[in-house]
């Protein structure tokens, strides 16, 4: 007994110890720290009722909830069967000072009501996040300011998807039935079905994939829908088609689709859904554009003529649409819409489209690519093409709601409160509102030349989309002008330089909000009337006698905007005048074109650029068969040109310095691969490429371009290279049609000199005749392995004080010229005077012997010229 009596202060001290533990745990720390933050922020000592707040007070619990503790005993607050904060009703409580930021954490606050108090400030950003409100009024307190945008945001989904999550997948027999899918982490495995076997439906209970031919396999994710899922809630599909179809309709549930006007949309997921439309034949189109089945022989999509009108329908679903009063006689193919998938899978024979609709043919402007909607799994494949389909164009086709701050009325917000605008109008709109001023500088222009002493206008428009225009400063290099409002949403100041040099123009705007914007924009101030700058572009600049050039000077410009003359000197002993120029060079010879161009107003500058006329240093003989030698085998799938080289010269020709082009149409926007099944050289020494023509002739857009690598080796004087066997084809097999191919022949079964395949020798025409107004080539961008290049030109930093890095790109090969002007257009630093490959390249350019100021870098290439601004700081 004794030892008894000795254990109960022990035993007495550890219930203690239990009951208040469990006291504590009804208080859950998270939300107590919010309520702490509110009783701080809203100087909670001075409420009128703050009974029970106590526990929150940090005056008396300034770290931890006390052993007592229970949120919902705080006065005002409700909480649930877990203490967690579901209400607060502090109205009329005296509440001063800040919502606080913290406040927004408690996402499971279903009511919140903090009117006629006398807070201050603005709307706590993070109430973008109380997205279970039912209930929620600050009205009749000192709140003001702009309401930030991310308030009305759209309730939208994750952008990426969380690690953590579970893969689910048709069974093969049975169904599945998935009771906890989570759209933030898990993903559905379609396997490799198609849409002709597996049908995809929100039934009654969730989201349904079905097998349409055995309704004892199927998935159901109770609780979710098609609009609870985005592209990577799907692992990578197999099926092409069947990626589009998908996708199409998580673009109409997810809102990023597109619609027209004049336009319905049928669609095929939602069980039950009857619609009748008001339809007019002479305007109005119907859409499969967002249909995700394929009608196989009527089991799943159907259409029948009904006494009530035209019925688009899904025995399968029970889905429907009705064109009210209208017959299908009245329409033709004028009026669908389809995806390109869609005809290919014969959607208009499989939903007997064709018998409703008696001679429908399909109009090729109404046949979409697919490409315009977001490709489920994250796969961005190139869909198939049977026509040069177009991109899809429209507006949204519908809109994510807003947060759920947007379900309330001004009243609840606005009233009482000084915001700069009514909450009503700012949810209609969802953006624009707390948006800063917009400030566009009219003159003078960027990089203009304005003369030292002399009296110059600077004028700006500066709107405020949301409010008014509060104060407008305009400064020269900091120093800021006397600024006035000139006339409505114009601001103007007037000014005089009186030195030379680049000086900053900057219009600074502040807004009724508090919001500030600026445009700056530099200028030039000169002594006396600076020369122009003069540039051209020569094209082409390299190649075979006669070779004909191009000249084009419009890239030649004068600061001051002064009317220019041209005038050139061609290099041999030629001259000719104007802003563009042709001319023949007929011999051999490297020349220096120069252009000279005068502002007649004392101001010459002269650039100059080569011109290299050479011809090729091989003979070379093409021999060109071809196994598609009959109809049949011109009309497939494959292109196979065979060639072999002859020699003809007194000179060995390396095989790396020659190219082969077969000139042909693709027939489609479809990629091609190439191979090479035979070579006497070696297959792994032949390169092919394919080449898009800028401007496409009579039976060319493409060529297929054969080179060699340096294991090829050469062709001796009279000797040949041997048989060579290309072949290509559309990564989905569709067929050519050869037979109108520029370099194609069918009656050359057995090799036979042929002047329509061109041979090109250290990038010199050796053989043959190029296609008549053929432009000239980029690399195909339906290509996977090619590259479609633009000229580019990149300095940084930008201010440099010491070195700059300039990094160019190149289009094509051939001589390049990348200086530093003044601007006054004198080179001061020639950095790249010499022929270039067609890539990227870098070069860095020193500074520091560079007076501050600004400068322009110039490239000029073989058919482009990019003229950057560089300033030079120290």
């Amino acid at each position: 007994m004794k030892n008894i009596q000795n254990s109960r202060p022990l035993m007495a001290a550890i219930l203690v110890l239990i009951f208040s533990i469990g006291l504590s745990a009804q208080c859950h720390i998270d939300d107590w720290r919010i309520l702490q933050a509110l009783y701080t922020s809203t100087n909670g000592s001075s409420w009128t009722n703050s009974g029970g707040w106590e526990a929150v007070d940090p005056a008396i619990n300034p770290d931890n909830p006390p052993s007592n503790c229970n949120l919902g005993n705080l006065y005002g607050v409700t909480s649930d069967g877990n203490d967690r904060v579901v209400g607060i009703d502090l109205s009329g409580n005296n509440l001063t000072g800040p919502i606080p930021e913290e406040l927004g954490e408690l996402t499971g606050l279903a009511a919140l009501d903090l009117s006629n108090n006398n807070l201050n400030g603005s709307i706590p950003i993070s109430f973008s996040e109380l997205i279970s409100l039912t209930e929620f009024d600050i009205s009749d307190n000192n709140l003001s300011g702009c309401y930030d945008e991310s308030l009305a945001a759209s309730l939208d989904q994750a952008e990426e998807l969380m690690p953590g999550g579970t893969v689910y997948s048709r069974p093969a027999t049975g169904t599945l039935v998935v009771t906890d899918f989570d759209p933030a982490k898990d993903q559905i495995d379609v396997g490799p079905q198609s849409i002709h076997t597996q049908i995809v439906i929100d039934g009654p209970t969730g989201l349904t994939f079905e097998n349409m031919f055995s309704q004892n396999s199927a998935l159901i994710l109770e609780g979710i829908f098609f609009e609870d899922l985005q592209w990577f809630n799907f692992l990578p599909i197999a099926d092409a088609h069947f990626q589009q179809d998908i996708s199409a309709t998580l673009a109409y549930e997810n809102c990023t689709g597109l619609s027209r006007p004049n336009t319905v949309y049928i669609r095929s997921h939602q069980p039950n859904l009857v619609e009748e439309v008001e339809f007019d034949p002479a305007t109005d189109k119907i859409s499969f554009y967002y249909l995700c089945v394929r009608g196989d022989e009527g089991l799943n999509f159907a259409v029948e003529q009904t006494p009530a009108g035209a019925r688009f329908y899904s025995p399968y679903t029970g889905q429907s649409m009705t064109l009210l009063g209208v017959d299908f006689s009245e329409l033709d193919g004028s009026h669908f819409e389809f995806r390109s998938n869609q005809l290919e899978d014969n959607l208009v024979g499989r939903i007997d489209l064709d018998v409703a609709v008696p001679g429908f043919q399909v109009d090729n402007d109404n046949v979409f690519n697919g490409k315009t909607v977001p490709m489920a799994g994250g796969v961005d494949r190139a869909p198939y093409h049977i026509f040069d389909s177009p991109e899809y164009s429209g507006s949204p086709i519908c809109e994510l709601s807003n947060s759920a701050l947007c379900a309330f009325g001004n009243a609840d917000i606005s009233n009482g409160n000084n915001f700069s605008q009514p909450w009503e109008h700012f949810c209609e709109s969802g953006t624009g509102i707390c948006a800063p001023p917009a400030v566009v500088l009219i003159s003078p222009e960027e990089n203009a030349g304005i003369q030292v002493e002399t009296l110059s206008d600077i004028s700006a428009t500066v709107l405020d989309g949301d409010g008014s225009i509060a104060n407008v400063v305009i400064d020269v290099d900091g120093m800021p002008l006397t600024t006035s409002n000139s006339s409505a949403d114009t601001y103007s100041a007037s000014w005089t330089p009186a030195e030379v040099g680049n000086v900053l123009i900057t219009v600074t705007a502040t807004d009724n909000d508090g919001l500030i914007a600026t445009a700056s924009r530099t200028v030039i101030v000169y002594l006396t009337n600076p020369p122009p700058v003069a540039s051209f572009i020569v094209t082409p600049d390299y190649g075979a006698p006669p070779l004909a050039v191009t000249l084009d000077a419009s890239s030649s410009f004068d600061i001051n905007d002064d009317v220019l003359s041209y005038s050139w000197d061609l290099g041999d002993g030629n001259f000719a005048s104007g802003i563009t120029a042709e001319h023949t060079f007929q011999e051999e010879g490297n020349y220096i074109v120069t252009l000279t161009v005068d502002d007649g107003d004392g101001g010459v500058s002269s650039i100059s650029s080569p011109v290299t006329v050479v011809a090729p240093n091989c003979d070379l003989l093409l021999y060109y068969k071809t196994p598609d030698n009959n109809m049949a085998s011109a009309m497939d799938n494959q292109v196979r040109p065979h060639f072999l080289l002859a020699n003809e010269g007194g000179n060995s020709v390396s095989l790396q310095d020659v190219t082969i082009r077969y000139w042909y149409t693709r027939e489609g926007m479809v990629a091609q691969n190439a191979w090479v099944d035979y070579a006497v050289v070696g297959s792994e020494n032949v390169t092919t490429d394919f080449v898009e023509l800028t401007t496409p002739a009579s039976g060319v857009d493409h060529y297929l371009e054969v080179g060699f690598t340096e294991g090829a080796g050469a062709i001796a004087p009279g000797d040949e290279s041997g048989e060579i066997q290309a072949r290509f084809a559309k990564v989905e097999w569709s067929n050519y049609d050869e037979t109108d191919d520029y370099s194609y022949r069918m009656d050359y079964a057995s090799f036979t000199p042929w002047e329509k395949v061109t041979v090109y020798c250290g990038g010199l025409l050796a053989w043959g005749e190029e296609p008549e107004g053929a432009g000239g080539g980029t690399t195909s961008a339906s290509d996977p392995s090619s590259t479609n290049m633009a000229g580019r030109l990149d300095i940084w930093p930008n201010p440099a004080s010491n070195l700059a890095t300039i990094s160019y790109l190149l289009p094509s090969s051939g001589f390049t010229d990348l200086s530093v002007v003044d601007p006054m257009g004198r080179v001061v630093k020639t950095l790249v005077p010499s022929v270039e490959a067609a890539r990227a390249h870098t070069i860095e350019l020193p500074t520091g012997d560079l007076a501050e100021g600004m400068y322009y870098v110039q490239l000029v290439g073989r058919d482009f010229q990019v003229v950057k601004p560089l300033v030079v700081v120290r």
